[in-house]
């Protein structure tokens, strides 16, 4: 098994050495979501079709470790995308898309 780690902070600048905090705040009512396509094993939602949920966050940071087993154990490719949601699952903001390209 392949593992890696990925970070998402809201409303920050990296700094040289990143970590993983912000010291901000989520806007109110809001979710931080960390989805990937094609949805292998995440959760399958119907305001996010194609993407599977495998992380989320009601906090400023989103950590999360990943792995072929996460994206259906097949080699290829998947993106990797953050969303911040409101209550009823619209997406007010999202980040750029991470590919990542799973081998054997």
């Amino acid at each position: 098994m392949t593992e890696f780690s990925v970070c998402a902070a809201w409303n920050t600048q990296p700094p040289r050495r990143f970590t993983c905090s912000s010291g901000a705040q989520l806007p109110a009512h809001t979710t931080l979501r960390l989805e990937q396509s094609p949805a292998g094993h995440g959760l399958k939602r119907a305001d996010s079709p194609g993407w599977g949920m495998v992380g989320s966050s009601e906090e400023a940071t989103l950590e999360a470790a990943l792995s072929n087993a996460v994206s259906g154990n097949r080699p290829g490719t998947v993106h990797y995308r953050v969303t911040l949601r409101d209550t009823s699952g619209n997406v007010l903001a999202r980040s750029n898309v991470l590919t990542v390209n799973w081998h054997q």
